[in-house]
């Protein structure tokens, strides 16, 4: 093709053509999202606020990095002894994350059906079910 050899070929058709899929997808995903609430602006009659659960706190995750070749390095400079000391003097990593608290409503319906769901404050559905909380009985 053109003088281009087929794996440079195949590298630039990929090149091209995954960033493509991808926009489109995320243009289909972004579209169907403003569907959804668009229906779900017309279906709410109102909503109550039940519980809300506090999260469940920070949580603190380690992991580790060049565990595997420093363990290598050190098996060929010292042995299996080298091998040991190599994969513990490997890096380490700790982060916390946290755990947002979480909001259970009852979504009333025009239909005259309802639901429960439990949504956090990051969820899209949180902000609709705010705008219809009632506030009365």
């Amino acid at each position: 093709m053109f003088g281009i050899d087929s794996s440079v070929a195949t590298a630039i058709y990929f090149a091209i053509t995954i960033p493509i899929i991808l926009i489109i997808y995320s243009l289909k995903v972004d579209s169907d999202r403003k569907k959804e609430k668009a229906q779900l602006l017309r279906r709410i009659r109102k909503t109550k606020l039940i519980a809300i659960t506090n999260g469940s706190g920070s949580r603190s995750h380690t992991t580790t990095h060049g565990a595997i070749s420093r363990a290598a390095i050190g098996t060929l400079v010292a042995g299996p002894v080298g091998g040991i000391i190599g994969a513990s003097t490997a890096r380490t990593h700790t982060y916390t994350t946290n755990d947002p608290p979480k909001y259970m409503f009852i979504v009333y319906y025009k239909n005259g059906k309802h639901k429960r769901d439990t949504v956090t404050e990051k969820d899209w559905k949180f902000e609709i079910y705010m705008d219809f909380i009632d506030i009365g009985d």
